[in-house]
């Protein structure tokens, strides 16, 4: 039995069929198997009579030339990662006023739970306290010597006329002196040698007469010879005496003039310069001395006040080395940066007990997780289409099939560090059941618009004239006359353009545009 070419035809699909049934009647008189016993193909043919149903194929359909305006459901979203942040969090950071060697006792562990007040970080005491102490006496040492120096200028303002004056009179009388030496006394000096040397050589001469009237005298009278004896040797020893005398104030008188005179000249001279030397050293020095004493004392002053503020500094920050925590959380270490903590390793390192920590920077980071917010990443495409106040979806990655309702609250202007502009979103949570905690990252799906009779056109059929005054978006609407027709665009969502105004449904847009 052979297969008919209606039940092949049913075998495969119509359209095919349809072909290999036409195809099937050219062919059969020369397919068809001749038997023994077969009857002629004329009577075989006209006996079976096989009706074959023959379908007319459709004409293919050309594509229309024009785009028909219809209004449809619009929901634009924008999807992107995000993460969980507390705006309720407080930064430990040391800002010591004047004690620098922050060395760890003990510290928090990283994400323990702490109540306001506990202590999360101790730091050293040791070294502070021996500095405070120090600093103590250097206050008491400076206090002393400004009682000193306070003293000294007191009697160096009451001295210093008096020196000065004294100074004055000193130096009017050497140069007095020196003058009246000069002009009286050294000649009268000269003059006193001149005439002692003449009153010995008078003497001498004197004796030396009478020595010799004795001797006249003697040889005409006939005294004894031994009173002769001793009146003449009387007389002999008188010139001698006299002759010394004169030797002796002739070695004066040329002392005198040789020596004596010029060094009282010359210690004249001396005492009159260096009392005018003296005098100038005292007017230019004494009120030098004074203004010294003066700023000495104003400088010791400003060390006792910079020694009493260094002190209180270091007291406030002996009261700092126990740092508590300014509220109820969970404890992070190092500062949060776009929601995430990258410090924590470093920071690990430091705060264990002998670890050295540096003040004025994040140490710690106590987070309130009961108030968390949402830090979404948005590229400057979403930025133009995100604004406050949007609704949208916040699924978090620690959740399965959990997803939250957010509100847009803040949308920054500036990209961050990491190249992201960030957005702020309200979260809608409940506290008592989830499990949710800053740092965890979540995706967002932010509903930018929602429309059921939106107008959405392929892009295709906006044109614009480049580098034309007006070179506003515009479709070709289909007529008699193809007219130009301004629209306005809103977004854009799978190669297609929402139009906020110019079109309404049932019009009719040319695909390409007249003359194309």
């Amino acid at each position: 039995m052979y297969t008919t070419p209606q039940c092949f035809a049913a075998a495969v699909n119509r359209p095919l069929a349809v072909g290999l049934i036409a195809l099937s009647a050219l062919l059969l008189p020369v397919l068809t198997p001749v038997s023994v016993f077969a009857q002629p193909v004329e009577e075989q043919v006209a006996d079976e009579a096989v009706d074959i149903e023959v379908e007319t194929l459709p004409e293919e359909t050309a594509e229309p030339d024009t785009h028909t305006v219809e209004t449809e459901e619009f929901l634009a979203t924008v999807s992107t990662t995000g993460v969980f942040i507390s705006p309720s969090h407080e930064e430990i950071i040391l800002q010591p006023e004047a004690w620098t060697t922050l060395k760890v006792v003990s510290a928090a562990p990283h994400g323990s739970s702490v109540m306001e007040g506990d202590p999360v970080l101790v730091l050293e005491t040791e070294d502070l306290d021996e500095a405070i102490l120090k600093a103590r006496k250097s206050i008491v040492t400076t206090t002393l010597a400004l009682r000193v120096a306070s003293d000294e200028l007191r009697f160096l303002k009451e001295t210093t006329a008096m020196d000065l004056e004294q100074s004055t009179r000193s130096a009017q009388e050497a140069a007095d002196d020196l003058e009246y030496y000069l002009t009286v006394q050294e000649e009268e000096d000269l003059k006193s040698a001149e005439l002692a040397l003449k009153f010995a050589r008078y003497r001498l001469e004197y004796a030396q007469e009478e020595l010799d009237q004795l001797q006249q005298m003697y040889e005409a009278d006939d005294l004894t010879e031994q009173t002769e004896e001793i009146v003449l040797k009387r007389a002999q020893r008188d010139v001698e005496q006299a002759e010394r005398s004169v030797e002796q104030a002739a070695l004066r008188r040329d002392r005198l003039v040789e020596t004596l005179i010029p060094r009282e000249k010359q210690k004249m001279q001396d005492s009159q310069a260096r009392s005018a030397i003296t005098k100038a050293r005292s007017v230019t020095l004494l009120p030098l001395m004074l203004q010294q004493k003066e700023l000495e004392i104003e400088q010791l002053q400003q060390d006792l006040t910079d020694k009493k503020d260094k002190l209180a500094e270091m007291e406030a920050d002996r009261g700092g080395m126990t740092v508590q925590a300014p509220q109820s959380g969970i404890v992070y270490y190092g500062r949060a940066a776009h929601g995430k903590f990258s410090e924590v390793a470093a920071r690990e390192k430091q705060l264990i007990p002998g670890g050295t920590v540096s003040a004025n920077s994040v140490l710690m980071t106590i987070v309130d997780p009961k108030s968390l917010s949402v830090l979404a990443n948005l590229t400057e495409q979403q930025l133009a289409e995100v604004e406050n106040g949007q609704l949208a979806i916040v699924s978090a990655h620690a959740e399965v099939d959990n997803p939250r309702y957010a509100r847009v609250s803040q949308i920054d202007t500036v990209a961050a560090s990491d190249g992201k502009i960030k957005a702020t979103l309200e979260l809608q949570r409940d506290v008592s059941t989830d499990q949710l905690l800053p740092g965890m990252a979540c995706d967002v799906k932010i509903r930018i618009k929602q429309d059921s009779e939106a107008i959405l056109i392929p892009k295709s059929l906006i044109h614009r004239d480049e580098f034309s005054e007006n070179n506003g978006p515009y479709v070709w609407l289909a007529g008699d006359e193809p007219t130009k027709q301004s629209v306005e665009l809103g977004l854009e969502r799978d190669d297609k353009r929402e139009v906020l105004s110019g079109l309404e449904a049932g019009d009719e847009i040319l695909k390409k545009a007249p003359g194309k």
